[in-house]
């Protein structure tokens, strides 16, 4: 499997969740399932921390699959910022466009170029 989901930190307020190589639709669909069971009975927030580091890979079915996953997402009321880590240079643009014809995601997000700088975006979120 080239997806992998682990505590992003000691108070379990963050996740990493790490996509490499040839990843598929149905790993980020399963690993969603995984990680919906670990925080559901969460009173508080749980950031996303989500990494993708092939450059030249996103599979096809962007739009369905974005669309199951966010609809899949609007039944997990206590996820936090979802901030996304990206090498590759359509992934943000394909986000964007995706959400400006589909409407606003169950989360809130934002981008970063590195995990470092996805932490920092998470300090305000974490207070």
């Amino acid at each position: 499997m080239t997806a992998t989901f682990e505590w992003g930190d000691a108070e379990h307020t963050v996740i990493h969740i790490a996509y490499q190589g040839r990843w598929t639709w149905s790993e980020v669909h399963q690993t969603q399932a995984e990680i919906h069971e670990l925080i559901r009975d969460r009173d508080d927030a749980v950031n996303y921390i989500v990494t993708w580091d092939n450059e030249n890979w996103i599979p096809g079915g962007i739009s369905e699959n974005l669309g199951l996953l966010f609809d899949r997402l609007r039944s997990v009321p206590n996820i936090g910022l979802v901030v996304i880590v990206s090498t590759n240079a359509l992934f943000e643009p394909l986000i964007r466009l995706f959400i400006r014809l589909t409407g606003k995601p169950p989360f809130e997000f934002a981008f970063a170029d590195s995990v470092e700088e996805a932490y920092i975006l998470l300090e305000p979120a974490q207070v």
